[in-house]
């Protein structure tokens, strides 16, 4: 079963680099020295820190070695610190013609290694050792189902859409409860940013109860934002250099492996997991969570089995399934195997028992038949109203989806139709400029808010009308959204477009619910009204009945 994945991992590679895909350059403005070493001023975001290298003529280093660590990444500024010899760093300064990358196909490599080392190690999740908690007051029934199921069954997946208390009710309970029993839990992401928002929702819940900090340990390089806030928790190789006693307990400062071995949360991105998995202290009773399991490729969530622990899931499926760089129409033939990749971890049961059967009878947007795995859903939303969830339940979770009986707030602004600046029609200027009045009140009043559109061609047209918003990341693509939320979010659809924007096509659907739920507070639709109206048993024109016209609101509250 193994050789299948070690397979499809090759395969993944051979495509990457026949295709000139796997290596992206992400544009670097200068290198300045810092104490710790040398800090890259970037142009463009870094998605991962796990897969960077850096190039000067014949010279090569793989940031993440012994030699060249990543201590953090401040997303506002585009600042990369990096911590190195003072040799290397002046090194680094003086080298002639160095780049920055991000490489895919180190990542791919790591998840072949791995196959080809642990694969006698891989069996289905164990039994909790861990008895079924008693009732917890504040969780709904719902909620106390799902901790229940946690415990009672080795592979369960937690469902539910936003706001339904998957990480603040289920999570944390979970958790609370397998410390408490004296079982080390592991928290895992797909993402570095998924990973980051997870613990910014549990470390203040764990500060309530006093729990020491020191008690996570966050693997990896972390944000700056979140090295700031809980810099107790982070990695040791990101803050050896900094202030204050972080690991002094007793007498003496605490090693990494110490630190690692004494944490009861272990925190990590599946590729760290995947990477660190040797020097893991998982000899141990241990606690698998794998948040965003959804987003997560089957490839790499089936590494999780060799831990040989129970294994919990949370997450959407009806949100976005992993990346995959290989287009469906390569997955044929003798590349079946490279929907591995395209798969996410949901299947793992399927593919523990069939093997790669299941890519030529599943459908990787559906969920499989679940036999071990326990799946409980959670259908009450406590950050929607039942405007928004009615019309979320109908068309796309059809689970009973509830909400809160205050309205969310819906607006929308009509651009009109306007020209269009490519022959497909997938920019509006119209809709970029409609935003204006609204994206400069955000502005004035620091209001915390994203811009979302379906087309990376209308990114472009949104930031070329409103360059104040040049590096501030507040104007992504949908799929550049993932894992982010905003108090306000606007979305400018463009058009009608099978793959993007079609709610009669699954996976458009699916990514206009991504959009709509990075929203906490309230949703603006920036569109051409006509032209939405006119469209049938389409999810946004059913949003936009919903909606208030927003220039006839007096003084809104955004």
């Amino acid at each position: 079963m193994a050789w299948t994945l070690i397979d499809s991992s090759r395969r993944y590679y051979d495509f990457l680099e026949q295709n000139g895909r796997g290596l992206e350059e992400i544009p670097l403005l200068r290198v300045v020295p810092s104490p710790a070493g040398v800090i890259l001023e970037v142009k463009s975001k870094v998605l991962s820190t796990e897969n960077l290298l850096l190039r000067a003529l014949e010279e090569e280093w793989r940031i993440g070695e012994e030699e060249l660590v990543a201590e953090s990444f401040d997303e506002k500024r585009g600042l990369l610190s990096l911590e190195c010899s003072p040799g290397l760093a002046a090194h680094l300064q003086r080298a002639q013609g160095l780049r920055l990358f991000s490489d895919l196909k180190f990542l791919v490599k790591n998840v072949e290694r791995f196959y080809l080392n642990h694969e006698e190690e891989l069996i289905l999740p164990r039994p909790s050792p861990l008895l079924i908690p008693p009732p917890i007051e504040r969780l709904s029934g719902e909620q106390q189902k799902a901790v229940e199921t946690i415990f009672a069954h080795p592979l369960s997946y937690v469902w539910g859409a936003p706001g339904t208390g998957k990480t603040r009710g289920v999570l944390f309970e979970s958790l609370l409860w397998t410390l408490g029993q004296g079982v080390r839990a592991i928290l895992l992401a797909p993402t570095n940013n998924a990973l980051e928002q997870a613990l910014l929702a549990l470390l203040p819940q764990f500060d309530e109860l006093g729990m020491e900090r020191a008690n996570v340990l966050r693997l990896g390089t972390p944000s700056a934002r979140f090295l700031e806030l809980y810099p107790e928790v982070c990695d040791p190789l990101s803050v050896r250099d900094k202030e204050a006693t972080l690991f002094d307990f007793g007498s003496h400062k605490k090693s990494p492996k110490e630190r690692m071995e004494e944490a009861l949360v272990l925190a990590m991105t599946v590729d760290n997991f995947i990477k660190r998995f040797e020097t893991l202290p998982l000899s141990g009773k241990k606690h698998l969570f794998l948040d965003e399991a959804a987003f997560t490729p089957l490839i790499k969530a089936i590494t999780l089995c060799a831990a040989q622990a129970p294994l919990t899931m949370l997450g959407d499926h009806k949100q976005l399934p992993p990346v995959c760089e290989a287009p469906e129409r390569e997955m044929r033939g003798e590349n079946r195997t490279l929907k591995a990749w395209h798969y996410s971890a949901l299947h793992l049961e399927s593919y523990m028992r069939q093997g790669e059967a299941i890519f030529e009878v599943s459908d990787p947007l559906l969920l499989p038949p679940l036999v071990t795995t326990q799946m409980v859903c959670l259908s009450r939303s406590h950050r929607y109203g039942e405007n928004l969830t009615r019309l979320l339940d109908e068309h796309i979770y059809q689970m009973g989806l509830t909400g809160l009986e205050k309205k969310t707030e819906l607006y929308y602004i009509d651009s009109g139709a306007g020209e269009r600046v490519d022959s497909k029609g997938y920019s509006s200027p119209m809709e970029a400029k409609a935003m204006r009045g609204l994206v400069g009140e955000l502005l004035r009043s620091e209001a915390d808010f994203g811009i979302i559109t379906p087309f990376v061609l209308q990114k472009k047209a949104i930031l070329e009308h409103h360059p104040e918003l040049r590096g501030k990341e507040r104007v992504m693509t949908i799929h550049g959204s993932q894992g982010q939320e905003f108090e306000t979010v606007i979305l400018s659809p463009v058009t009608l477009h099978y793959h993007l924007t079609n709610s009669k096509n699954p996976a458009a659907l699916h990514a206009l619910n991504v959009a709509v739920s990075r929203a906490k507070g309230r949703i603006v639709l920036v569109c051409d009204y006509a032209f939405w109206m006119k469209q049938k048993g389409q999810f946004l024109s059913a949003l936009l009945r919903e909606c208030e016209p927003l220039g006839q609101i007096k003084a809104p509250k955004l």
